[in-house]
């Protein structure tokens, strides 16, 4: 677990966890997809891409995705799989074909998927250091997503760091200390926020 942690974390500057939740949340509603009224076949066919993906044999996952998109393009298994597709190709660091793919996602309003597609658009967008397209993304997923809130809030703040923009930056890291105390990373984004504060007031004094 721990080595697997530490792959993760060097995605995004240390600052991956919402990586995680991201991957249980996206498990938990393809359970509650493929466990509706689908056919027998196409649900065989996703729990066999599903645990080729758990699997992380993500070469081997894609292609089973996509035999499901071809067949099934309009359904909500298809979309379940183009979904899935992109997962693959954020895995496999195929950034730009992973954005493609997530953005002819068509979701249900029931879906719980929406926010975590924004966001995984713009983990692409980050990796891509096209940072304020990432930004755009995150900020969607934030809004549409109460319980992941804090991770995007934190992702916004890496963000805004990257396009130097301090006081956004700021804003971010107030948030998650004043609404969200036990998010996993408190300590440090307290941290981090009384070094930002330090540091504007600092600018602030050499600026008069």
């Amino acid at each position: 677990m721990e080595n697997t942690l530490a792959k993760i974390k060097k995605l995004t500057d240390g600052r991956a966890l919402w990586i995680i939740l991201l991957l249980i949340i996206g498990s938990t509603c393809l359970f509650l997809l493929y466990s509706e009224n689908l056919d027998q076949e196409v649900a065989i066919h996703l729990e066999d891409a599903m645990e080729t993906f758990a699997k992380k044999e993500y070469e081997k996952a894609l292609p089973k995705y996509q035999k499901i998109i071809k067949k099934y393009p309009k359904t909500r298994a298809g979309h379940t799989a183009r979904y899935q597709a992109g997962q693959c190709y954020f895995r496999l660091g195929q950034y730009e074909d992973a954005i493609i793919t997530l953005e002819k996602c068509s979701l249900y309003k029931s879906d719980l998927k929406s926010p975590e597609r924004d966001g995984l658009i713009g983990h692409c967008y980050f990796q891509l250091k096209k940072y304020q397209q990432a930004l755009i993304y995150y900020k969607k997923a934030a809004e549409g997503n109460t319980g992941s809130r804090p991770f995007y809030l934190l992702s916004m703040a890496n963000t805004c760091q990257k396009l130097n923009n301090p006081q956004e930056e700021y804003a971010c890291l107030e948030e998650i200390c004043n609404q969200y105390p036990h998010f996993p990373e408190i300590s440090s984004t307290k941290k981090r926020l009384q070094q930002l504060n330090y540091q504007l007031e600092k600018d602030k004094e050499d600026h008069q």
